[in-house]
């Protein structure tokens, strides 16, 4: 998940895919979601020799990767603020706002089953349409 600004979406839908899903950030902290949390490989080693993470923080940490000049280019993803749940999110228990679409939504009926399992809440909440 992300708390990328609207105007970035543009951004994640080219590195992530075509359609997302809307929450209200306190149903995803309610939830146990928080931010993922990226550490420089020197702090990662520290916390390594004192025992590590507990499993519960364990899905929310990431080794935050410096970039290597004499290495191709990575994705600089740091300004996407990715969130996380440590476990499938269900509908009927936390409700999307909204669906994020790169096109309308009637020129994607029989093109995505997840869009189609979808169906319900995008007309319970509405369209975010990203150009």
């Amino acid at each position: 998940m992300t708390e990328t600004p609207i105007e970035f979406a543009k951004d994640i839908r080219n590195a992530h895919g075509e359609y997302g899903v809307a929450f209200k950030k306190g149903d995803i902290i309610r939830s146990g979601g928080m931010p993922a949390v990226y550490i420089i490989p020197s702090l990662m080693d520290v916390q390594k020799l004192n025992g590590g993470f507990c499993n519960e923080l364990k899905p929310f940490i990431n080794i935050l990767r410096l970039k290597d000049k004499t290495k191709r280019k990575k994705h600089d993803f740091l300004f996407e603020r990715e969130w996380r749940v440590d476990r499938d999110i269900d509908f009927d228990e936390i409700h999307p706002i909204g669906i994020i679409l790169s096109e309308s939504l009637s020129s994607l009926y029989g093109r995505s089953d997840y869009i189609k399992k979808l169906e319900k809440y995008v007309y319970e909440y509405g369209e975010i349409q990203i150009e």
